[in-house]
């Protein structure tokens, strides 16, 4: 080392401070921790079985003449998700589409049913939507008549954007109200909510004719 050569600053030692060593086998800890993900694993590795399971019992059904129809039964203690699906009873046409919606961990069951008035003991979809109505008023009401989609077999109304909607014919008039192109989009948004909210899915002939409407409408627009 040539003479006058050292560090650019002084440098003075301090003594390690044991309470730093917490810190830093803090640090490593959580930096090793698998639990996380070993949960996230273990919650897909559930609905891949479920999902499997589900396709043997499809298949048995499907090859039954009567096509029965399927209902997602929540388990004891399931979420408010999948109480809200178990709301709506039997009205999937396949395993598939009921099993659809479920979610990672998801141990709820798609059921299917042979028979012109399907039940099953111990599972009341009314009561399952009457206890999700309660806890979130703001998506629909029930009322008597004819129109609308049936859930646990009540009429639904939707309640959107503080409008009501209680049939296709209702939500089809409010988008032809549209006075612009920008008007037209956003009373969309509206009729999507409100056709979800009534239990109507994409794809349904609903949405079909939901589109033949908006379609409809934007060519008049565009005609001013």
């Amino acid at each position: 080392m040539r003479s006058g050569a050292g560090p650019a600053q002084g440098y003075e030692p301090r003594q390690f401070d044991p309470g730093h060593g917490g810190l830093l086998a803090s640090d490593v800890d959580e930096a090793l921790r698998t639990s996380a993900t070993a949960a996230a694993l273990a919650a897909r590795a559930v609905q891949r079985a479920m999902g499997y399971a589900d396709a043997t019992i499809q298949g048995n059904a499907m090859a039954d003449p009567a096509h029965p129809r399927w209902a997602l039964v929540p388990h004891a203690g399931a979420c408010d998700w999948c109480r809200m699906i178990g709301s709506r009873g039997f009205v999937f046409k396949s395993s598939a589409t009921a099993g659809a919606e479920r979610h990672p961990s998801c141990r709820c069951i798609p059921v299917a049913d042979f028979s012109d008035s399907p039940a099953l003991d111990g599972y009341d979809p009314a009561a399952l939507y009457d206890e999700y109505r309660a806890k979130h008023p703001e998506w629909g009401s029930r009322r008597t008549g004819s129109r609308g989609h049936r859930r646990g077999g009540k009429v639904v109304a939707a309640f959107v954007d503080g409008k009501r909607f209680g049939s296709i014919g209702d939500i089809q008039r409010y988008m032809e109200g549209a006075s612009s192109p920008d008007d037209l989009k956003a009373r969309m948004a509206t009729a999507n909510r409100a056709g979800l909210a009534m239990g109507f899915q994409p794809g349904s002939p609903y949405a079909k004719s939901l589109a033949q409407t908006a379609a409809g409408v934007s060519k008049r627009l565009s005609a001013k």
